[in-house]
């Protein structure tokens, strides 16, 4: 949830007032325009440290790889979030919702 309170302070707050900011004509309303917002990943620190765990020779758990899917599933977005950020995009047109690492 604290996403969206920083992406809405970050747009209100900077809405129309950079220094080289002007002012044009009104946006086509047809137009297709993409977005990609990042929810706030979990478990960062447990992955730092299993990183340095499987990066150490001296360890039981040397060269033991993680998977991209492990790892996403390690640090994906609690389902709480997940569900407030989709509740909060519902409303939009056409959106698409992809899950991963974007690549």
């Amino acid at each position: 949830k604290v996403f969206l309170v920083v992406l809405l302070f970050a747009v209100a707050a900077f809405a129309g007032r950079g220094p080289n900011w002007v002012r044009g004509k009104h946006a086509d309303p047809m137009a297709v325009h993409r977005a990609r917002f990042i929810l706030h990943q979990r478990n960062l620190d447990v992955l730092a440290a299993k990183t340095l765990d499987i990066s150490d020779p001296e360890s039981p758990n040397y060269a033991q790889w993680m998977t991209p899917e492990e790892v996403d599933a390690l640090i994906a977005p609690n389902a709480e979030d997940k569900a407030a950020f989709i509740a909060w995009v519902g409303g939009l047109n056409e959106i698409e919702i992809t899950e991963g690492r974007g690549d």
